[in-house]
């Protein structure tokens, strides 16, 4: 959790809050544990995108399973998770499942400089910069200063050679 943490707070960082991360702990079936990590947007009423899920049992942190957009791309992917989240069966190492911190590490950094993930980013970031803008608008009405010069000052040119003495 501390790891997937901090990347929420590298996010916050990174994007000057307009999206943040959120990471959320759900008590499983049985002796699991599931961990979210979600995309979080204020300037969109709180919207959250879910990017990952990481399951484990409750006594320990490791083997972790990452369930994520980019490992479900096959069919033999869910299978095989599915197999080794329900029933223990493991037929060799998959890439989803972390050992250790490091290769949790590994996989989280896989999922969020996915294609995916990524384009997911930008388009919330851009969508809340969109309402940030018009939030900035609203408010006491200025108006351009074209108008304001063409009403409140004539200007004349001013004629070359004609000072007055």
């Amino acid at each position: 959790m501390t790891i997937l943490r901090a990347q929420a707070v590298a996010l916050a960082t990174q994007t000057g809050g307009v999206l943040l991360g959120d990471v959320r702990r759900e008590e499983g079936e049985g002796n699991k544990i599931t961990l979210a990590f979600e995309f979080l947007v204020p300037a969109l009423d709180n919207y959250r995108r879910r990017i990952l899920n990481v399951v484990h049992d409750k006594d320990s942190a490791y083997p972790a399973v990452v369930d994520a957009e980019i490992f479900r791309s096959s069919t033999a992917n869910v299978i095989k998770t599915f197999l080794e989240e329900t029933a223990g069966v493991s037929e060799g190492k998959f890439a989803n499942r972390a050992d250790s911190d490091q290769e949790f590490i590994e996989i989280i950094k896989k999922v969020i400089q996915s294609p995916p993930v990524l384009s997911s980013a930008s388009s919330l970031i851009a969508r809340a910069n969109e309402i940030l803008v018009e939030k900035k608008k609203i408010g006491p009405r200025i108006e351009s200063n074209e108008n304001v010069i063409g009403r409140k000052a004539k200007i004349e040119p001013r004629r070359i050679g004609s000072r007055k003495k």
